[in-house]
């Protein structure tokens, strides 16, 4: 069953456990078949959060066949996700020998090596991925590839990238998001206000991250009341984040309450 392209750098799977998630696999059912149905249920309890039960029904999936490069693909999701990085390589590298041209596959193992600092690695897949002819998200190709050489600290082609991603769907939040920290970085200071007015017209809630960027684009302009207001709701709302540390090693710099 193919997946759909998904990103930065989260893997995002459609998959309901429905009735056969308490029915055995009927007598008689061939062990490829068999495998196919539990790497579904297990990728199925991974969506919910079971990753202990998400790991039995892989683990029993490449039992049943341990050439289901499918069930290899989903169980190096898991192991990434639980951070057991080794194991989560060899199945990533299991899985591209036997689906080589599964592009979700290779978008997805793309954001592992990102993950992993790995970024030259990473953008030869992402690259790969942009080239499939059958790639129906070039939008969200150009993001993973615009935020990996953001976090390269590469940051002329993270933006060459986010932009790109912007022009094809103008309603992306990670790429506003990554545009207004760059437009900060490069002390384009209206530019990186107007990139997270975007950002927050489509996200609709602030976070610590948005508050914190907030603040110190509204500092270098001079807004006085939006820093106010914006750091009244970063302590309020999310007293004990990191960014929220950094307002206050600022405001004691700065002999502020």
């Amino acid at each position: 069953m193919k997946k759909p392209y998904k990103g930065v750098l989260v893997l995002v799977l459609s998959v309901f456990l429905g009735a056969c998630a308490t029915q055995p696999v009927p007598e008689g059912e061939d062990l490829h078949r068999a495998s196919e149905l539990n790497a579904e249920l297990g990728v199925a309890y991974m969506e919910r959060g079971n990753n202990e039960w998400a790991m039995q029904k892989l683990k029993k999936a490449l039992q049943e066949d341990p050439d289901n490069g499918t069930a290899h693909h989903y169980i190096a999701e898991l192991y990434r996700r639980l951070g057991e990085t080794d194991k989560a390589e060899d199945h990533f590298n299991r899985a591209l020998y036997l689906l080589p041209h599964d592009m979700s596959l290779v978008n997805n193992y793309g954001v592992f090596l990102c993950d992993e600092k790995r970024f030259n690695d990473a953008q030869k897949y992402f690259l790969k991925v942009l080239d499939d002819p059958l790639n129906t998200s070039p939008a969200e190709t150009y993001e993973n590839l615009g935020i990996c050489a953001q976090r390269a600290g590469d940051l002329v082609d993270a933006e060459k990238y986010l932009r790109q991603a912007l022009r094809l769907d103008k309603a992306r939040p990670k790429s506003l998001f990554s545009m207004a920290q760059i437009m900060t970085v490069n002390k384009h200071y209206l530019k990186a206000r107007g990139f997270l007015e975007r950002y927050l017209a489509i996200a609709k809630e602030q976070n610590a991250p948005s508050l914190w960027l907030g603040i110190q684009i509204e500092r270098q302009l001079g807004n006085r009341d939006a820093v106010a207001s914006y750091s009244l709701l970063l302590k309020g709302k999310y007293p004990d984040a990191p960014e929220t540390q950094q307002l206050r090693k600022l405001e004691a710099r700065q002999g502020q309450p």
